[in-house]
């Protein structure tokens, strides 16, 4: 049960960062936002939302460890 669980939670994370890549490429969601900031320039739209890429990212990653060690 605990390697079913890691490995949800892995597949949960590729996921998350999949999905940002994917919505840049037209998919829609946060990469759609953030590539037409990159064609209109608004460098400081891009840095936030990378920057909030960045935190979600290492936020579900922290909670996804925290939940593997309690299960160990």
């Amino acid at each position: 049960p605990h390697q079913i669980i890691s490995y949800a939670l892995y597949a949960f994370e590729v996921n998350i960062r999949a999905s940002t890549v994917l919505g840049y490429v037209g998919a829609g969601g946060i990469g759609i936002v953030l590539n037409s900031s990159l064609s209109l320039l608004r460098y400081d739209r891009v840095s936030v939302i990378i920057l909030t890429i960045l935190v979600v990212v290492i936020v579900i990653d922290w909670i996804s460890e925290k939940i593997r060690k309690e299960l160990v």
